[in-house]
């Protein structure tokens, strides 16, 4: 079973982030913090941890 409150800050952030600047001005730092919490949201979702 995932963290479901560690989802919903993930998605939060996701959204404050397309909500605060588009996508298409992000800059290389913003990037990699966007794809830093897809990652993350997809190993809670999909497992990828392993203890």
């Amino acid at each position: 079973m995932y963290n479901y409150n560690e989802l919903e800050e993930i998605r939060h952030e996701q959204a404050a982030m397309d909500e605060a600047i588009p996508p298409w001005e992000w800059n290389e730092k913003y990037d990699e913090v966007c794809s830093k919490l897809a990652r993350r949201k997809l190993e809670i979702l999909f497992g990828g941890e392993e203890d």
